[in-house]
């Protein structure tokens, strides 16, 4: 089988559309920074912590984490998660990490870790044969939506 080489683009500080303008009249502009994650995976879901922080989940259970700005990724994967495809991640600054699983049923699961990605623990599993979680989206650590 062959490798694949991943690549993550990752954007450090605020989201700003190139479009606008900056006080002053002064234009804004975007840099792009090519990054390599290290994932052997198809990459699903992003979540930036602050500007040095940041998430990334993907296919096979896997994610990476970088606390540099991206000069560097942490790759990860959940234990027994192999046949996961990890379509949302959601970071805080303490630690605290979701994800999300995406598939029919027993497929989509959200799991915990506390510890920045090193212990992982199973949340919720779906019950229902035909419902399909895409996403999850948090308003603190403990309050939080999937759909």
């Amino acid at each position: 089988m062959a490798k694949k080489l991943v690549l993550v683009f990752f954007f450090i500080g605020e989201f700003l559309l190139a479009q606008e303008e900056a006080p002053g009249n002064q234009a804004i502009t975007l840099n792009w920074q090519l990054q390599n994650s290290g994932l052997q995976a198809s990459i699903r879901g992003i979540c930036a912590v602050d500007d040095k922080t940041a998430w990334i989940s993907g296919s096979g259970g896997q994610f990476a984490i970088t606390k540099n700005g991206g000069e560097t990724w942490q790759p990860g994967k959940v234990p027994d998660a192999d046949s996961l495809d990890f379509r949302d991640v959601e970071a805080f600054a303490n630690g605290t990490t979701y994800l999300l699983s995406a598939g029919n049923g027993e497929k989509s699961r959200i799991y915990k870790s506390t510890d920045g990605g090193n212990s992982w623990k199973l949340q919720f599993t779906n019950p229902y044969p035909q419902g399909f979680f895409s996403a999850l989206a948090f308003w603190g650590v403990e309050n939080g939506i999937a759909f």
